[in-house]
Formats: C-alpha cells, sequence, structure tokens
C-alpha cells in the first residue's frame, strides 16, 4: 500500500512524507475483523520553528549550536505497525514512523534530525479503508 503523511513534529515542526508499505496478514486470528503488521520505506522532508539543539557542521567547523526554529530537515522515512480491519471499511492503528536524516538550520549549520526518532514518529489514529473488504 502507498501511504502519505502530514504531521505535526512535536508541536514544533511539520513533516510530510510517504512511504511504500507492505501487509504481513495475522493468520491466527480467528475473531470478526482481520489483523495485519505492516513495515514500509520512503522519504519524508519537513520545517522545524521550535528550540533545537544538536551536535554538527555550524559555519567552518563542527561543535554544538542552539537556538530557535527556522530549520528545515530530509531523510529516510520508515513505517511499523499493526492495524485491526474491521468488517465495514474502517481501521484502527498504531505505528511508528520514523525519519532519518540531516537537518539545516538557518544559520548555516547542519546536524542530525534527532526528533525524527521520537517526536512525531508514534502515532495511534483510525482511518477510511479505500476499496478493500
Amino acid at each position: 500500500m502507498l501511504q502519505a503523511d502530514l504531521d505535526f513534529v512535536g508541536f514544533f515542526g511539520v513533516q510530510l512524507t510517504g512511504t511504500y508499505n507492505w501487509i504481513i496478514p495475522i493468520q491466527s486470528w480467528s475473531g470478526p475483523g482481520a489483523w495485519n503488521l505492516y513495515a514500509g520505506v520512503g522519504a519524508g522532508a519537513g520545517y522545524g520553528w521550535g528550540w533545537w539543539y544538536g551536535y554538527g557542521y555550524y559555519g567552518n567547523s563542527y561543535g554544538i549550536g542552539h537556538g530557535w526554529g527556522g530549520n528545515g530537515f530530509i531523510g529516510v522515512a520508515g513505517i511499523f505497525g499493526a492495524e485491526y480491519n474491521f468488517k465495514f471499511p474502517l481501521q484502527v492503528f498504531a505505528d511508528w514512523r520514523p525519519l532519518i536524516g540531516p537537518r539545516f538550520h538557518r544559520g548555516g549549520g547542519v546536524d542530525y534530525f534527532y526528533p525524527g526518532l521520537y517526536a512525531s514518529a508514534f502515532s495511534i489514529g483510525a482511518r477510511y479503508r479505500f476499496g478493500g473488504k
């Protein structure tokens, strides 16, 4: 399945990710509906306006930097989750969506985008299932 997400990054940014997911049915479930596991890979990008802190390349040397907002980020996105499919076209899910890559600061510094592993990475929700049983 193809999945596109627009997420808030811990109330200090926004990111857009797209992944291609492989679905693994859980065959041992005998109740109503169906359980699936899924995992996928893709890409993402975003912009943060909150406080940042990190070790990276700033100006012409490596060091520790910090400051307020104005940083963009890009990276490889992953997704790992579980979903329950009701008999009608509704799914509930829980997943982890890490985004791993560099963060580019307004002042010219570059470091690792640490919040991509935790700030917007955990999610629970419900979604409408198009075209399926």
